[in-house]
């Protein structure tokens, strides 16, 4: 289980957040929970992540 931190930006659309991690060039639609199926060039992986107070994301895989 790897666990690793991307900065990342949260604009907010429709009471939705949408996140974007810069480093990992991930985007997905992030329900309450913060838990997402990320759609990425090697397919898709599991993700929950958890926003920090640094405005990164904690994403455990």
């Amino acid at each position: 289980m790897e666990i690793y931190v991307v900065p990342c930006v949260f604009p907010h659309t429709h009471g939705e957040s949408i996140l974007h991690c810069l480093d990992t060039k991930i985007s997905a639609m992030l329900s309450d929970s913060l838990t997402e199926t990320y759609s990425t060039e090697e397919g898709q992986t599991r993700v929950i992540c958890i926003k920090t107070a640094q405005v990164n994301m904690v994403c455990q895989t």
